[in-house]
């Protein structure tokens, strides 16, 4: 653990070992749990955020392939707002979910 100084002037402890957070650190960063800093530290945690912000990409991905803009030699369709192989409620539906 190295300390160093955080902008309000008193020292903190930081470990440079794995990302990790020494107990007492978290206790003087407020963490209401330790189970909580462990979880969010974890392999598991890193992984499930990676996955979802993957989806997130791969939506996307769907969204700029499918859905053209009107004046796009790509758009398909007489509705001026959606192309006819745009996905539009699902994307919608996802980039809300994705937002939360």
């Amino acid at each position: 653990l190295s300390p160093t100084k955080s902008v309000d002037g008193k020292r903190r402890k930081q470990s440079s070992k794995h990302g990790r957070i020494d107990s007492e650190t978290m206790a003087e960063w407020g963490l209401f749990d330790q189970k909580l800093g462990e979880l969010v530290h974890s392999m598991a945690f890193e992984t499930a955020m990676g996955m979802i912000i993957l989806a997130n990409c791969v939506c996307i991905g769907v969204q700029v392939d499918k859905c053209p803009p009107a004046d796009s030699i790509r758009f398909i369709g007489n509705d001026p707002d959606n192309s006819a192989e745009c996905p539009h409620k699902a994307l919608t539906m996802l980039e809300h979910v994705f937002t939360v």
